[in-house]
């Protein structure tokens, strides 16, 4: 027997890890440079191994909408001479990273056991940081909720929040999808439901909440409309009953402010207003630069773009607070093509091939249409193992 069958995949085993290493953010962020030991460790491991990526064309369509900011960057570095340099240098080392991260891990085979280690690793992380939040929740009176990282740092409640909704629909696919899998697995993915499912809600991220809903919709309309057995039948009903148990009573399990921010205030607040304002400035930046972009770190430094409203500040990590204006600001029109072409080569594949995973793409393209995500460990972990899916060949012991 070959041992080397039941071993884990070194790349498996990175790939898992990166979802531990978002309590390791420094800076309140849940971006890709958290695990840059692991792609600096990904990158070495590669090499000394001789190991060659052949690059298909939707790898071919990322590298160029990078190699276009890259050269609106330089341009633009004589351009906006005044501004600093070393956050555009860097912007553009950013992305080469997430390239290497990509490219090598989504280009890889993965067993079962590889794929189950990635994958209860993330839900894992989900569960743990759901009950940290739930267990915040009784001290904190106002203010969204989130994880905390080791270092005492409160990370980005938005990606957060986007990264728990995907854990979510991911689970509830996986659950609904496989008749194989045991009493103790079934029961642990309705108990990592529940935990999650709290979790999120009391972040009090509404467009998490809806892109859940949504995509959790979509997943039990799936449901109904291919082979139903008693497994599915019960766990769909015990889902639904959950949620109208939790809707009825979410005043009796939310704080009050929580409550209020759902249910009170609805979805009309300055919050809302806020995110509309940066996406108009946004366009504004885009209007002046469409072919090329300003390059990567640069829009949010330029004064007329800084600052909006009653001074408030433009993020340098997500300058529009949505992933495809921030694309289309760091390239313009023509690395945004390309860009979207490499998601279009993904997502095409779902929905022809792997059609329970809709629900998962939709909820990702939700929620980067709200928050900015194209730094960020939760877009391209849900990019990866969408690439890995696509890759799946049905004749082996693969992914199921």
């Amino acid at each position: 027997m070959d041992k080397s069958k039941n071993k884990l995949h070194f790349y498996a085993i990175l790939f898992g890890l990166s979802a531990w290493f978002i309590y390791l953010a420094t800076i309140a962020e849940i971006m890709m440079q958290t695990i840059t030991p692991l792609i600096v460790i990904l990158l070495l491991y590669s090499l000394g191994k001789g190991k060659k990526i052949k690059l298909d064309n939707k790898d071919k369509m990322l590298l160029t909408f990078i190699l276009i900011g890259t050269v609106s960057t330089i341009i633009n570095l004589f351009i906006y001479s005044d501004y600093s340099v070393i956050s555009r240098i860097s912007g553009i080392l950013y992305f080469f990273a997430i390239f290497i991260w990509y490219v090598i891990l989504s280009n890889e085979k993965y067993s079962k056991k590889d794929y189950n280690f990635v994958k209860y690793s993330y839900i894992l992380v989900g569960i743990i940081s759901s009950i940290q939040v739930i267990y915040f929740s009784r001290y904190i009176s106002s203010g969204k909720l989130t994880m905390i990282s080791i270092f005492g740092s409160p990370v980005n409640p938005n990606h957060y929040a986007a990264f728990l909704s995907l854990i979510i629909t991911f689970i509830l696919i996986d659950t609904l999808n496989n008749n194989n899998q045991s009493r103790k697995t079934k029961i642990f993915s309705i108990l990592s439901l529940i935990i999650i499912t709290y979790g999120i809600i009391l972040t009090g991220s509404r467009a998490a909440f809806v892109g859940t809903i949504i995509s959790c919709l979509l997943v039990t309309f799936q449901l109904f409309n291919s082979k139903i057995n008693l497994w599915k039948i019960i766990l769909s009903f015990l889902f639904i009953i959950i949620v109208i148990i939790v809707s009825t009573n979410l005043d009796k399990l939310l704080p009050t402010w929580l409550y209020n921010r759902y249910i009170g205030n609805s979805y009309v607040d300055s919050s809302n207003m806020i995110r509309i304002v940066i996406w108009k400035n946004a366009l504004r930046g885009i209007m002046k630069s469409p072919i090329y972009g300003f390059g990567f770190g640069l829009f949010n430094q330029i004064p007329e773009y800084s600052h909006v409203l009653t001074n408030i500040s433009i993020p340098s990590s997500a300058p529009a607070h949505n992933t495809y204006l921030d694309i289309l600001l760091y390239s313009g029109i023509s690395g945004f093509i390309f860009f979207m072409i490499f998601l279009f080569k993904i997502i095409k594949s779902i929905f022809k091939y792997h059609k329970k995973y809709i629900p998962f793409v939709i909820d990702l393209i939700f929620l980067t249409i709200i928050v900015g995500a194209d730094k960020s460990i939760y877009f391209w972990t849900a990019i990866i193992l969408l690439s890995i899916i696509v890759k799946e060949d049905k004749k082996n012991e693969r992914i199921s």
